[in-house]
């Protein structure tokens, strides 16, 4: 998605964070699929899911749909939560 459309979504319908189980899930299955998902090295991919599941890094619900969508494919549940 282009940076000026993500903005424009992001202004009109806020931003959406990843909800993860807070136990039983693997964190080595879940780097993996957001290093899949997203195209960021193993380094980046830690702190990015940190961000993500705080709410600190902004992104469009279609953006973490589609992730949650690949984490429940691999047996996670996660789900996308509002603001």
């Amino acid at each position: 998605m282009p940076a000026w459309l993500r903005e424009r979504v992001i202004r009109a319908q806020g931003t959406v964070r990843l909800e993860l189980p807070s136990q039983g899930v693997r964190t080595a299955l879940v780097l993996k699929v957001v290093r899949a998902m997203t195209a960021v090295g193993p380094t980046a991919a830690g702190p990015l899911l940190r961000s993500l599941r705080s709410g600190r890094h902004p992104a469009t619900l279609p953006e973490l749909e589609r992730l949650a969508r690949a984490l429940r494919a691999a047996g996670v549940e996660a789900r996308t939560v509002r603001g």
